[in-house]
């Protein structure tokens, strides 16, 4: 599952981490938190691969915790190697990264028209499903209908078979975000 979407560069960290709980279908009912990563850059100017944590934004006033509701997103010099981890539910582990592809003058679109969904695919995370390993266990347990994860989760997995999970509607997103 993926997203592409605009966010005003003036937004705070706190509002985009509610946007990005938003488009994946995360509800309050976990903690969260928002790592900001910079990579590394080669001799010849490219991002390397290893990334060092250079900021942590919370929510709960922990003192090693930059203020979610205060820093904007234009503050944290976000680019090709500079970019943003949304961790949700430690326990699941769901972790979204976004990463800034380009910096618009004028959208086109109003203030009130951020943050607004691009494009998209898959129908977002299943809560206390376990994480991204889990889930998929679930899905292909649900599409088999057979093994141990079928017979452990079988109720659950009966209920999941009315969900479409590569299903996305842009504008059905757009005014769940419209709505946050």
């Amino acid at each position: 599952m993926w997203r592409r979407f605009q966010i005003a560069g003036d937004s705070t960290v706190a509002r985009f981490a509610y946007a990005v709980q938003t488009m994946y279908e995360m509800t309050e009912g976990h903690q969260r938190e928002i790592h900001c990563y910079e990579r590394s850059v080669s001799a010849s100017g490219r991002p390397g691969k290893k990334a060092e944590l250079v900021a942590r934004f919370g929510f709960v006033g922990d003192d090693r915790d930059e203020d979610a509701t205060i820093v904007r997103l234009d503050q944290l010099g976000l680019g090709s190697s500079r970019f943003l981890v949304v961790r949700y539910d430690f326990g699941d582990n769901w972790q979204v990264k976004a990463v800034l592809e380009k910096v618009l003058e004028d959208s086109g679109l109003g203030k009130n028209d951020l943050p607004c969904v691009l494009s998209g695919k898959g129908r977002g995370i299943i809560e206390d499903s376990g994480g991204p390993r889990r889930l998929m266990a679930l899905v292909e347990a649900a599409k088999t209908k057979k093994g141990a994860v079928y017979h452990d989760y079988r109720e659950w997995i009966h209920e999941m078979a009315d969900w479409d999970l590569d299903s996305f509607n842009v504008d059905q997103m757009n005014a769940k975000l419209r709505r946050m």
